[in-house]
């Protein structure tokens, strides 16, 4: 059996403020402070800013490989 280092989550929230959720800098600030605080290693980030309304993002991390 192999070691498993860590979680993988994938969230799926209701009842969110839309304004937070349209906020690119503060949708970046959140996922890259929750990375650091877990300890990762930051290796990359990317994010979009969709029209007329959303984000998507993903924080790349050196221990999730």
């Amino acid at each position: 059996m192999q070691e498993m280092l860590g979680e993988h989550l994938i969230l799926e929230l209701y009842g969110c403020d839309e304004r937070t959720l349209n906020d690119l800098p503060t949708i970046v600030a959140t996922l890259l402070k929750a990375a650091r605080k877990a300890g990762m290693t930051i290796i990359d980030h990317r994010f979009h800013q969709f029209s007329p309304q959303g984000v998507s993002g993903v924080v790349v991390v050196a221990e999730s490989h």
